[in-house]
């Protein structure tokens, strides 16, 4: 069982019960969460992982189909990036602009600064499945903050329930679901 807890609630109500592996990120803590590589270590489709950050970054419509080409030749965000970078490079060295890519490029800068990089960055927990039950809590009063790092949690638990045998039962819960359902990118994941 996988618990997926905005507010940290239940971590509380199951604190020191042996049978729970709980974990608490508060703001600004890394959570090691790549959305990229947790796609392509749980099945997720890219282009939900597409979608998810055009709409976080509001990156504009024309430029979709650029990201998620890059998307699907990156491992993880920091490849992503550089795969962005190098081509800028080339294309500068070539005397050839590229304005969408600039673009593109400017806008998931975002990703790469507070308080979305300490998300992004560290390591991803592994050794989640030495318990039963699991609860993934966040401290934060940031309603942007909830919204990314509850859904990248939402693929961090896919992930793990993916190494699990077929034929086990496997519940994931999200508390507060409703505050992310109302996002189609969301949604969809």
């Amino acid at each position: 069982i996988f618990v997926i807890d905005p507010l940290a609630n239940f971590n509380k109500f199951f604190e020191g019960d042996r049978d729970v592996f709980s974990i608490i990120w508060e703001y600004g803590d890394e959570m090691g969460l790549d959305p990229i590589a947790l796609s392509r270590e749980g099945g997720i489709n890219l282009g939900d992982v597409t979608d998810f950050l055009v709409e976080l970054y509001q990156i504009p419509g024309k430029l979709r189909g650029i990201m998620a080409n890059y998307i699907e030749k990156s491992k993880n965000l920091a490849d992503l990036m550089v795969n962005i970078r190098n081509d800028l490079e080339r294309s500068s060295k070539e005397k050839l602009m590229n304005r969408n890519l600039e673009d593109l490029e400017a806008y998931l800068l975002n990703m790469t600064t507070n308080p979305d990089k300490t998300i992004y960055s560290g390591e991803t927990p592994t050794d989640l499945l030495r318990k039963r039950t699991i609860i993934l809590g966040l401290k934060t009063d940031d309603n942007r903050h909830k919204r990314l790092a509850s859904t990248l949690l939402i693929l961090l638990a896919w992930a793990q329930i993916n190494k699990l045998p077929r034929d086990m039962k496997k519940v994931i819960i999200i508390d507060e679901a409703h505050l992310l359902l109302i996002y189609p990118s969301i949604a969809r994941i």
